[in-house]
C-alpha cells in the first residue's frame, strides 16, 4: 500500500486508466444527450461507469493509509466489478436463447447472492491471498466465461456478439484477474485493460452508426403521423413512444390487454370495448372519446409489436350524424310515398272526370244526331232508298252505342265497380 509520496506501476496505471475512462464516459454522455441513445447505449454507458468506479476504488485502496478504509474500498471495488459483469451479461443475453438466464430478475438474484457471499467472506477473501481465494477467483472467472461462451454459441451468426465478447468480456476478466491475483499477473492484465475498452468504444460507435441513423429516420417518420405510436416488447413493456403518444391523455395511465379482442389488443384502463367495428375500438366511460387500436408484429420472431392508436371520435360523430340523416331520409321517403298515393288518386279522379265528361258529351251528341236523322227520315215520302237509309241509321246507332258502352266500361274500371 502506498504512503502518498510515490506511486507504484499499478497505481500510476490506475490513475491513467481512470482519467481516460472518465473522458470516455463524458463523451458517451454527450452523445447520449444529442443522439438519443436507447436502452443498449445506456447500458453500455452504465457498464463503463461501474468499471470506472471499480478502478477508482482499487486506486483508493492502494493509496489509503487506514486499513479499514482500504478494506472498504476493496469491497466497493468488488461490488462495482460484479455490477459491471451483470450489466454486460444482461446486454449480451438480451437477444439469445439464454435470455431468461440474463434477465433483470435473474441478475438481481445473482447480485443479491453474491453480495451476501461478499458480506460473509469478504474479509477472508481480501486480506488473505491463499489458494482458496485464488480458487474462488478462478472459479468465478470460469463460470462467467462459460456464460459468455454459451451466449456466443447461441448466435454464432452474429459477429458483433463475438466482437463484444472479445472487447468487453476480456477486459472485465483481466480486471478481475488483477483484482484477485495482484502482483505481476495483475500488472500484466492491466496492460490489456484500456486498449480493449478503447477498441470497444470504437466498435460501439461504428457498429451502431447505421442503427442510430435508422432510428432517427424512424423517429422522424413517426413524428409526421397524426396517431399515437408505441413499441412494446414481448412482455408488453413500452420501449418507444412517439411525441403524440407521450402527450396523449388516454395513454398516461398505462395500457392493459383486452382478452375479448385478442391477445394483441391493448387499451387504456377505464375504457370499454366499442362494438361493432372491424378493428378493435374502445370508448371512454362518458362516450365522448373513441380510440381505434391497430397492431403490427416486428422483429425476427414477431415478439415485439407496434401499436397505433387513432382517435376516431370525429369519425364516430360523423357516423352517428349519418345514421340520424338516414333515419330522417327514411321518414321523408315514407311521407313522400304517402303524398304520391294522394297525387295518384287526384290524377285518377281527373281522368275519371274527363272520361265521364267524354261519355256524357258523346251520348248527348249521338242522341241529337239520332233524333235529327229519324226526323229527317220520317219526312221522306219516296219509298225508293228508304230501306237503305234506315239500315245505315241503325248501323250508326249500333256503332255509337258500342262506343258508349266501352266508355262506360272504362269508367267502371276506374271506379272499381
Amino acid at each position: 500500500m502506498g504512503d502518498g509520496r510515490y506511486y507504484t506501476f499499478d497505481q500510476f496505471y490506475s490513475v491513467l486508466f481512470l482519467t481516460c475512462l472518465l473522458i470516455a464516459i463524458c463523451i458517451f454522455g454527450v452523445i447520449s444527450c444529442y443522439q438519443g441513445f436507447k436502452q443498449k447505449g445506456r447500458l453500455i454507458l452504465a457498464a463503463h461507469a461501474t468499471l470506472g468506479a471499480a478502478v477508482f476504488m482499487r486506486f483508493a485502496a492502494e493509496v489509503m493509509v487506514s486499513p479499514a478504509l482500504a478494506f472498504n474500498a476493496r469491497l466497493a471495488e468488488l461490488g462495482c466489478t460484479l455490477g459491471t459483469e451483470c450489466i454486460v451479461l444482461h446486454m449480451m443475453g438480451q437477444r439469445s436463447v439464454l435470455a431468461p438466464l440474463f434477465s433483470v430478475k435473474a441478475l438481481l438474484i445473482a447480485c443479491a447472492a453474491a453480495g451476501l457471499l461478499f458480506q460473509t467472506h469478504a474479509t477472508w477473501l481480501i486480506r488473505s491471498h491463499t489458494h482458496q481465494a485464488m480458487a474462488f477467483g478462478a472459479g468465478y472467472l470460469g463460470v462467467t466465461g462459460c456464460l459468455f461462451l454459451l451466449s456466443v454459441a447461441a448466435a454464432l451468426f452474429s459477429t458483433s456478439r463475438l466482437r463484444g465478447l472479445l472487447l468487453f468480456a476480456l477486459p472485465l476478466g483481466a480486471h478481475l484477474a488483477g483484482a484477485f491475483f495482484g502482483g505481476a499477473p495483475g500488472e500484466i492484465s492491466l496492460l490489456f485493460l484500456y486498449p480493449f475498452l478503447l477498441c470497444g468504444l470504437h466498435l460501439f460507435s461504428t457498429e451502431f452508426r447505421a442503427y442510430h441513423i435508422g432510428d432517427q429516420a424512424f423517429a422522424n417518420i413517426t413524428n409526421l403521423i397524426d396517431d399515437a405510436v408505441i413499441l412494446c416488447d414481448d412482455q408488453r413493456e413500452i420501449v418507444y413512444r412517439n411525441p403524440l403518444a407521450r402527450k396523449a391523455a388516454f395513454l398516461k395511465k398505462g395500457l392493459t390487454t383486452v382478452t375479448k379482442k385478442g391477445p394483441d389488443a391493448l387499451v387504456a384502463p377505464g375504457m370499454r370495448p366499442a362494438d361493432p367495428y372491424t378493428i378493435p375500438a374502445f370508448s371512454s366511460p362518458d362516450g365522448k372519446t373513441h380510440i381505434a387500436c391497430r397492431t403490427q408484429p416486428v422483429g425476427p420472431q414477431g415478439k415485439s409489436r407496434f401499436f397505433i392508436f387513432s382517435d376516431i371520435s370525429t369519425h364516430i360523430e360523423m357516423l352517428d350524424l349519418q345514421e340520424t340523416q338516414r333515419v330522417q331520409l327514411e321518414e321523408a321517403n315514407q311521407r313522400l310515398r304517402q303524398y304520391s298515393h294522394i297525387v295518384f288518386d287526384l290524377e285518377k279522379e281527373k281522368e275519371v272526370s274527363a272520361l265521364l265528361s267524354d261519355v256524357t258529351h258523346t251520348q248527348d251528341t249521338f242522341m241529337h244526331q239520332f233524333r235529327a236523322r229519324v226526323r229527317a227520315l220520317s219526312q221522306v215520302r219516296d219509298t225508293e232508298g228508304f230501306n237503305e237509309r234506315l239500315d245505315t241509321l241503325i248501323e250508326d246507332a249500333q256503332t255509337n252505342l258500342a262506343r258508349i258502352r266501352s266508355l262506360v266500361a272504362r269508367y267502371r274500371r276506374y271506379h272499381g265497380t
